[in-house]
Order: structure tokens, then sequence, then C-alpha cells
């Protein structure tokens, strides 16, 4: 989110930002034993401003995730360009500080 505030000298300015508490996740994405396509974006279902990018070698690192959800993974605009990582995190996954895992988007 963006936040445009412009204080004046000396001014103390409150400026409210949404924060997003949730595990922090670093997947290793395939599809079909494939890594997803590099620049590929992924996007929370239902919370739009949650999102990331696919790395070059198919890793995706994403912040705030629910303990169970679904992410959407798309590298282009046509039907077959998007699939789709179904996930359910345990309890220590979501306590640790970064979760490492396998992810299989269908």
């Amino acid at each position: 989110a963006v936040v445009n505030v412009v204080p004046t000298k000396g001014a103390l300015v409150l400026a409210e930002f949404n924060a997003h508490a949730g595990a922090r996740v670093l997947m290793k994405t395939s599809k079909q034993g494939i890594p997803l396509r590099f620049g590929a974006i992924a996007t929370l279902d239902g919370v739009q401003a949650n999102s990331g990018i696919i790395d070059d070698d198919g890793s995706l690192y994403m912040a705030g995730l629910p303990a169970k959800g679904t992410i959407s993974v798309r590298w282009g605009e046509a039907p077959d360009q998007i699939c789709h990582i179904n996930y359910e995190l345990t309890e220590q996954q979501i306590n640790s500080a970064i979760t490492r895992m396998d992810a299989i988007c269908r």
C-alpha cells in the first residue's frame, strides 16, 4: 500500500497501514515435474494485495499466509496459463521464521 503524507517542519504525522500477519513460506514450485516459469505472478486467492513472483529456479517467497489456502499462479492471459497451489501449514510451520516446502501447481 502507498500512503502519502506531507508533514510540516517539526510535525508528527499519523499514517495507517494495513499489516498482514501470517506465515512466511519459500516454496519450490512445479507443474508436471517442471519448475514454474520465471516471472509468473502468484496471488493468494481472495487477497489481491498479497502476491509474489516466481524466480528463475521456480521458487516463490510469500509472507502473511494464513494456515490454509490457495495460491493462483499466472504467466499469461490464456486460460491454460494459470494453475493453483493448495497448501495447508502445521502450527509449527506457521510459527517458524521461514517454512520451506515443495508445492505442486495443478
